[in-house]
């Protein structure tokens, strides 16, 4: 695995809200959950600036980001915890069925 020095980095969080479980690709790539002030909801850091990449009223969880800066992460559609993917600006529901997919 490649260490990557991040010393660099400085804080890209600076709100009164607690941000969880950060992931970065080997691009520099941060992504990480948080929340918004209502639920909690998946972010990301890309050149200097920060985007809130799910914006509904439930909770996301838990995001993972590869090579590619292709997201997935669980989180409810509603009726329980579905898997989701964000690429190329557009989010895709991956499961839909009765039970809780995720961790």
């Amino acid at each position: 695995m490649e260490k990557r020095d991040i010393s660099n980095l400085g804080s890209h969080t600076d709100n009164d809200y607690d941000d969880y479980y950060p992931q970065i690709n080997p691009e520099g790539k941060v992504v990480w959950w948080g929340y918004d002030g209502n639920d909690n909801e998946i972010f990301r850091y890309s050149k200097g600036t920060v985007t809130q990449i799910t914006d509904n009223g439930y909770d996301d969880y838990t995001p993972q980001i590869n090579l590619q800066g292709k997201i997935v992460w669980y989180g409810s559609d509603g009726n329980d915890n579905e898997i989701f993917r964000y690429s190329k600006g557009s989010i895709t529901q991956i499961t839909d069925n009765g039970y809780d997919d995720g961790l």
